[in-house]
Parts: structure tokens; sequence; C-alpha cells
């Protein structure tokens, strides 16, 4: 590491000017002539102490050391005092408790002395600490030579980082019986938190993995979290030599009875021990984790028992029945058990259709339990039941659960009963819904507390639901005349201390019913002169790009272009980012320009005699990358990465190295490779630990693609290690790119050791992060199984692990408190896919017939499986099941059409599923073509056309159809392999 560059930057210039001027030892005479002689001595000393060796040699006989600790009190000289005293710090084994015990002494020359070698140990400075790394302590300023001044953090993630393993042992060691020993191990504890990849591939390097173990070993006190990293990492090792102390003695440790029993139960769980961690939850009644463990170790009965008494209880409020009844419904289903499947079904639909009336509930509770029920009765398959309780008390959210589940005609017939949907009517309906709105808010204190809480009229909240319904129904044009009218109107919504605007609830509704295209035409168009921040923020994210991205776009525009107003600023920005052509913004010269003032971006500096300086900086980023290669300047893409990588950039470094593997520039990706290892050594930041792994797994990818097995299984080892870091979302990230690595094994043996801990900190952590872990693990288990890797072993159990754990992920969600309505039916089609995967796998025929049966209950028109699954089922002698679920993926496309005829995205998918599986091909044809007429510039429709052809057997006719769509998009890979598959059929048919 390169210390002289670390250090300067942290380096207090006035500081080490007072250490200077006030380095006399404590023993040390007030003269300056001493106090000279004393810091040459010390110099000397311990240049002298650190070349001596650890051989042995030095005797831990008592009486010796009373000898030195008597040279230390009354030798003849100076040197003779000094010299005992560094054999007494270097042979810190044999003198520890004597020093201790000098520290105590009455003498007070012996009392400095001994102090002043334990506040060495303590700080990680004894005949461990490498000489180098000592001297640069001290003249880096991280300490005087007293040892008054301490950066205690600094210090040790210099010891860390440098592979000092065995001196940050000693300093906590030294410590525990002082005042400082709970800050030593935060300090250590949050490193190897923040550090870990880092430290361990020290190690390593170093070969001192053992010396790693034995720091984690002396942490095990700590947080319950490093002594699970310090058992695994011996496991790892495949050490036994430490086994005896593989659980740490925790009356010994500093945990309260709540923790030492968690640690217990995280130790028995990762060992499969489900029962141990179950009883200890239940010992601290921690019922939230009994109710995960039950569900995870698939204990159906007591967990349906114990649910169903909570939801009959007298005392129970609604909530809580609620919750209950989802238990037991999802427990119920898993076990197969009818009986308690349908009393759980009929609670929830009851509460339907009564929670309306429930007096002791605000608004906004009622809202909140209405989406807890009908989000897991529609999750395990009870839609229409749950979409008719609901049309009465609650139709705008009937129609949205109706759209969520491919139910348009339905959806229509709440919304608008048999009406036509035409522009008048739609006007109609937004006229009435604003004038509600403002009666129903005018009636509103709008000091009121949260049962007032963004209430809106209900008027309003069914037009909502009526634009969902017209956007997914190829009525974009009505959809937006709704949205972009509300947007406009005056009228406020009562929210908690205050108003909404209209035009506010509006881009939030617009945000949730993932009307992305719609939110970035409203801002930029609107009527309004100033675009708030959170305006463009919500269009940064719909724009998918990073907020700080699009506002450094925004400002380098504002200095291009002073006069334009901001509203014309930021929808250039916006259609900048979409690759669109913009109003006063010349691509030809302005794309330059920008790049200009993006690389160059002024910044305040420090003032010189009053004047402030202006400094400038670099602000590129990927967002900003993927705006110049969307406007088709990769010659720009390709300066400003060498830039971004120039400047310490290292998830550009990495985009530059994957480009140059994609390429087969193997030795240009290995020197980047070095580099980038080299500059994360030489200056830590906070992404230092991610960019290292990621390296880490890069490195492994082209070893293995290059063939070099035994770097790749040097690379996988240390992987391995690393993946002991206590931090879950590290080990998550870490899993996560091996398996966008193909590394399916590795990546699956970390999900492994993820889910238990998962499982039991749940509470803790966000949905986003538990889903992701649940998922992960799902979806390496698949590649695991087609790889074979596991099927042989015991299948039994990878089909049913895999069902179970997919699952949870809707489970976690009952205790989310802003449901977004999507998401459940997303989770569930997530767990039945997994399942329908799984049920392929392992030729599982009852499997496959029911997850294609419950995959086509929550979306009849969803047509993702039909284009390699259902093909797959049908080449594994299922043609029965593949053949019923295409036909009734084409019944229910016809009840659809008859009502929304004009929908050409439906046309085209629903003519494409019938190509892919060979079916109904003359009702296919039909529906193409309209899509096509419908539609004549699409490509994607086209391309389906010449698919149909091509399976008819008119080859030629789909040549000619599938080049004419290449000269409107040659950049579509797809076409040319569908013209050589065409070519390839006419050539065979002649």
């Amino acid at each position: 590491m390169d210390h002289d560059r670390h250090f300067t930057f942290m380096h207090d210039a006035n500081r080490c000017k007072q250490s200077q001027a006030s380095t006399a030892l404590p023993w040390s005479c007030s003269t300056e002539a001493r106090l000279t002689l004393t810091l040459l001595c010390f110099l000397l000393g311990l240049c002298w102490a650190f070349q001596q060796t650890a051989s042995g040699q030095e005797s831990s006989d008592p009486a010796d050391l009373a000898q030195k600790l008597e040279r230390a009190l009354n030798g003849d000289s100076y040197r003779e005092r000094q010299r005992a005293t560094f054999e007494l710090w270097q042979q810190r084994e044999q003198t520890r408790q004597a020093v201790r015990d000098a520290e105590q002494s009455g003498n007070l020359e012996v009392s400095r002395r001994a102090s002043w070698i334990l506040k060495q140990w303590r700080a990680g400075i004894s005949d461990q600490t490498p000489k180098a790394l000592s001297k640069q302590i001290y003249s880096g300023g991280l300490l005087d030579r007293n040892l008054d001044e301490l950066d205690s953090e600094l210090l040790l993630e210099e010891l860390l980082l440098e592979g000092a393993f065995a001196a940050v042992a000693v300093a906590i060691q030294e410590s525990q019986d002082s005042a400082d020993y709970e800050l030593l191990l935060g300090n250590v504890t949050g490193l190897m938190y923040q550090y870990y990849p880092l430290i361990v591939s020290v190690a390593v390097e170093q070969s001192k993995e053992q010396q790693l173990l034995t720091l984690l070993q002396s942490l095990r006190t700590g947080p319950s979290g490093l002594a699970i990293s310090a058992i695994e990492f011996q496991q790892q090792l495949g050490d036994a030599s430490h086994s005896t102390n593989a659980e740490p003695a925790v009356e010994d440790s500093l945990w309260d009875r709540d923790q030492e029993s968690r640690f217990k139960g995280e130790l028995a769980l990762q060992t499969g021990n489900i029962d141990q961690t179950l009883q200890l939850a239940s010992e601290r009644n921690d019922d939230a984790i009994v109710l995960t463990l039950q569900y995870y170790g698939q204990r159906w009965p007591e967990l349906i028992q114990s649910q169903r008494a909570i939801a009959e209880a007298a005392d129970a409020d609604p909530m809580s029945q609620a919750r209950a009844q989802a238990w037991v419904l999802s427990a119920a289903a898993h076990a197969g058990d009818r009986e308690a499947f349908q009393w759980a079904k009929q609670q929830l639909l009851a509460g339907l259709k009564d929670s309306e009336n429930d007096p002791d509930m605000d608004a906004e509770d009622r809202d909140n339990l209405c989406e807890l029920r009908w989000r897991f009765l529609v999750g395990y398959l009870v839609v229409d039941e749950t979409i008719e309780a609901m049309r009465a008390n609650w139709p705008a959210k009937a129609a949205v659960v109706a759209c969520l589940t491919d139910r348009f005609v339905v959806a229509k017939e709440i919304c608008v009963g048999d009406e036509p949907l035409t522009a008048d009517l739609i006007q109609a309906k937004i006229n009435a819904a604003i004038e509600a709105q403002d009666k129903y808010s005018k009636q509103v204190d709008p000091v009121q507390a949260r049962a007032y809480a963004l209430r809106i009229a209900p008027e309003l909240e069914q037009l909502y639901s009526l634009a969902l319904l017209l956007k997914n129904t190829h009525h974009a044009d009505l959809a937006k005349r709704i949205y972009f009218q509300l947007a406009q109107s005056n009228v406020s919504i009562p929210a908690f201390r205050g108003r909404v605007s209209l035009y506010d609830y509006t881009l939030i509704e617009m945000q949730q019913a993932l009307q992305y295209d719609m939110v970035v035409e409203l801002i930029t168009t609107s009527k309004q002169t100033r675009i708030s921040s959170r305006s463009r923020s919500m269009l940064a994210f719909c724009l998918s790009v990073k907020s700080a991205s699009f506002e450094t776009v925004l400002a380098a525009l504002k200095r291009m272009h002073r006069q334009w107003p901001e509203k014309q600023l930021v929808g250039v920005t916006a259609a900048l980012f979409q690759g669109l052509p913009a109003a006063g913004f010349d691509p030809l010269t302005d794309l330059d320009t920008l790049f200009q003032e993006i690389c160059n971006a002024p910044m305040s500096g420090r003032r010189t005699l009053g004047v402030p300086q202006v400094i400038y900086i670099n602000e590129l980023t990927a967002d900003c990358l993927e705006l110049f290669a969307i406007n088709e300047r990769d010659d720009l893409v390709q300066t400003g990465r060498q830039l971004l990588a120039d400047d310490g950039d290292g998830e550009m470094s990495l985009t530059i190295i994957n480009r140059l593997i994609e390429n087969g520039d193997w030795l240009k990706a290995e020197d980047r490779l070095q580099a980038l290892a080299n500059d994360l050594q030489s200056g830590m930041h906070e992404e230092a630990a991610s960019l290292h792994c990621q390296a880490l797994i890069i490195e492994m990818a082209l070893a293995r693609d290059r063939g070099f097995t035994d770097r790749q299984q040097e690379l996988e080892e240390e992987l391995k290690l690393i993946l002991t870091t206590p931090s879950l979302t590290t080990k998550e990230q870490i899993a996560r790119r091996l398996s966008d690595h193909q590394f399916y094994q590795l990546a699956h043996h970390a999900y492994q050791q993820l889910v238990p801990v998962a499982l039991l900190k749940s509470q803790g952590l966000t949905s986003n992060l538990f889903g992701n872990i649940l998922d992960g693990f799902v979806e390496t288990k698949q590649f695991v199984d087609e790889l074979e890797l596991t099927v042989a072993r015991d299948p039994n159990a990878s089909h049913h692990t895999a069902h179970h754990l997919s699952d949870m992920a809707l489970v976690s969600e009952l205790n989310a408190d802003a449901p977004i309505p999507w998401l459940y039916t997303y989770h569930a089609q997530k767990h039945w896919e997994a399942r329908l995967i799984s049920g392929i796998t392992l030729q599982d025929e009852p499997t496959v017939a029911a997850a294609l049966g419950a995959l086509q209950t929550l979306a009849p028109l969803d047509i993702n499986a039909t284009d390699e699954q259902v093909p797959e089922v049908r080449k594994l002698g299922m043609a029965k099941i593949a053949d019923a679920y295409i036909d009734q993926l084409v019944e229910s496309g016809e009840a659809y059409l008859a009502e929304f005829p004009l929908d050409a995205l439906k046309l085209n998918n629903l003519a494409w599923a019938c190509a892919v599986n060979k079916m109904h091909l003359e009702q296919a044809v039909k529906w193409s073509e309209r899509s096509v007429f419908l539609e004549p510039e699409s490509v994607t429709y086209r391309d389906t056309l010449a698919e149909l052809c091509h399976v008819l057997g008119e080859h030629k006719q789909a040549w000619q159809i599938e080049s004419d769509c290449l000269l409107d998009d040659r950049g579509q890979w797809h076409l040319h392999q569908q013209i050589e598959k065409y070519r390839q059929a006419m050539e065979s048919k002649q």
C-alpha cells in the first residue's frame, strides 16, 4: 500500500507540530538536552526491538522478569533502563502479567514505563506489528509517541489491511480490562463488516488465514454475526485445531440473554437444527421468528393451529385476525389441508364484504386491511371470488385486481358497466370525479389527523382504476386524457397536516401503475412553470436514471443555454435520456459541448483574498454515458469510460474489463484487472470491498474461459472464505454476481448460507433484500438442478424446497405498510414459474399441470410460458397438458378480443403463442393480420406474421416479410436469425 499517499490526506499538520513540541517520554526530565536524548533513545530502542527475533531464547522465569523490572527501576544508566523496557515490551507473552502488576506500582517511573508498554500493546503495536507499518503509524500522524493522541479506527484499519491480524488480536486481548475495550471491539467489528473481502484477500495473499481465524475468534464475544463468521471461516479452512472453541463462551461475552439466544438459534439453524432454533425463539417470546421458522420448517399443523386460535380469539383486532387468517391460508395451501384452506378463504372473503362497515377502524386502516386480504387470496389463486367480494364496498380496488389478473372484461363492467368506452363517456367521468373531489376536500378539516391522510373521493379512485384499464386495453389516448386533465386541475387532496395537489397525486398514481412514458410526458408538457425537485426525481426514476445523473445533465444544459426556461431545460434533458430529438438542441454540435460541460463542471473552491476560486470537476456517470450511447455518440462513450477509469472509478474499470473479455482481448483485461487491484489497495473508499469482489469474480470467469483451471480453483477457494462475511448485503451481492457470471454452484452455496440468517433477521431486513435472497436461492437451485448437480442426490428435497422458499417472498409482505398492487401478483407468478421449471426439470407431470393451471388462473392472457416452457413440456411427452394450456389461452383471448377488438398488442401476443406452439394457426393468422393492419409500422407485429407464414410452409413469403422488417430496423439481431432460418427452409424445400 502507498502509505505516503494514504496518510498525506489524513495528516493533520497542526497536530504533528504539537506532537513534536511535546514528545518527551513520561519519565524523562524537563531539560531540553534530556528531551533530545530521550527521543533518540526511543527511536533507537524501537528499531532495535523490531530487529530482534522471536527465537524463544528469552527467559520467562519469574526471577529473570523481576530482574528486568529491577533494572527498569534501579538501572545504573538511562540506556540500561530503556533496554529493559523494550525487552519487557517485546516479550509480551511472558511479561504481560508482570507489566500489568508494575503499572500499579507505587514507584512513579516503573508505573509510567509499564503504562507505556501497555499502551503500545493496546494500540496494536507489538512484536507482531510489521516494522514498516509501525514507523508509518508514528510518522503518519495517527498517534504521537506517548500514544496520547490516538485515532483508533484509522490505526486499526491500517493494521487489518496490512495483514497485521496478530497485532490487532493483541490489542483486543490487552484492552479487555480497560475502559476502551467495548469501543475497540466496536471499531474492529465495524471495519470487519466494511472491509471483510479485502481483509480475507490480504490473509490469503500473505498466507495468514490462521492468524485471521484467531482474530475472528477473539471477536466472538462481540456481535453474533462475527461469531458465526469465525465458525464458517474455520469450517471453510477445514481446520480442527480450534474446534473446541467453535462456540464462544457466552458468559464471557458482551451479549445479553436475547443476543445469546439469537446466536445459538442462528448456529443451530445453520446446522439444520430447526427444533432448537424454534425452542429458543419461543423462550424469548419472539412470535414473528417462530412463525417464520414454522413456515421454513414446514411445521404446517402447528402453524395452522396457533394462527387459527389467534384469528378466532374474541379480543383480537381485525388486522391481527386478518394476518392470522392469511398465515393459515398459506400454510394450508402447502399442507394440502382443504378444510383449513376453505376456512381461511371464507374468513378473508367475508372480511372483504363487511370491512367497510367496521365502526372501530379509520379509513386508512380499512384500506390496509382490504389490501392484505385481497393480495393473499389472489396469491393463492382465489381470484374471481375475491373480485366479486370486493365489488360492492371496494369497486375501484376490485377493478385494479381485475386488471392485474387479466380480467379486463370484468374490470370494464365494474368501471362503466355496459357503456362503450368513448371520449364523451371518459370526459363525463373526469368532470364528475373532479367535482366530487372538490366537494369532498372542502368538507375535510386539513388539520385532522391520519384518518383523512390522502383520502380521495370514491369517484376519483374509480377514475384512476378506469385509467389503468384503458392503458392495458390499448386505449392509451383515453387514459392520457384522464391523467392529464386531473393533473391540470386546481383541486387538492386532504393529507396529514396539509394538502396535496391533484397534480402530485396523479403522478404517484401513474408511477405505481407503471405508466412511465406518460409520467415523462406529463411532467415535461404540463402547464406548470416550475418543476419541483420531487417531480424531477420521479422523472429520473421513470427514465431509469439516477436522480443525481439527471441533475448533472440538467445543470450542464443550464450553463449551455442560460436563456432557456426551466421547463424547456427539463424537457430537453428527458428527451436526451430517451434518445429523442429536442427543440433547440442540435445533436451535431451540442452533444460535444454537453460532454465537455459535464467533464468540466465548475465548483466553488476556497477563497483567496476574499475572492471565491472556481475549480472544475468531472461529473460523468454511467447514466450520462448511456445518454451519449443512445444518441449514437460511441466516440464520446469510449472517451468518457476512459476518463472515469483513469479517475479511479472502479465500476467503470470493471465495465471496460467486461467489454475486453467479451471481445476476446484477455491480455488487456488481465492488465486492467491488475491495475484495478493496485488502485483498490492504494486508496480505500466506501465501494472498495464491493469492487474487489466483482474484480475477483471477473478474474475467475476469465480464468475459466481461458482454461486456467488451477487459478480458477484458487479464486473459488478465496471467494468461499470471503463468503463467510458477517454482512448479509455483501454476501447477497457476491452471490448475485456469481450467478450473473454463471457460477451457479458457488452462488447457490452462498444463498444456502444466506437463507437461514435472512429468516432470523427478516424483521430487520428490507423486503427487497429478503425477497432477493429467496429469489436468488430458488433461481440458482433451478440452474443447479438443470446441470444435474443435485437432482441425482435428492430430487424430492430439491423439488419441494424450491417451491417452498419461492413462496416466502409473498408471505414476507404480511407486514408491508405501503403495498404496491402489482407486486403481489408478481410474487405469486414467480412462485408458480419456479414450480413449473422445477417440474419440467424433474419431469414431474402433476407439478407441471398444477403450475400451468395456476399461471393461467393468475394471468389468463400472459404468454411468457408459451415461448419456451410449454414447447418443452410437449417434448417431454406431456402434449395433452401443453395443448390444454394453449387451448385455454386462445379461449381467453377470444373472449377478451370480443370486447376489445382493437388491442394490437394482445392480437400479436396471442398469434405469436399459437405460431410457436403450431396450434390454432388459422385463427392466429387472422389475429396477426389485424395487428399489422392496426399498426403497420411495427416490426414486431410483422415478424409474428412472417413466423406464421413459415410455420404454414410459406417460407418465401416469410422471408420477404422479414427482409422488409430488416430495412426498418437493422439493429435487431433476431431479424437476421429469422431471415437465415427462412432462407434455409426455402433451400431445403427446393
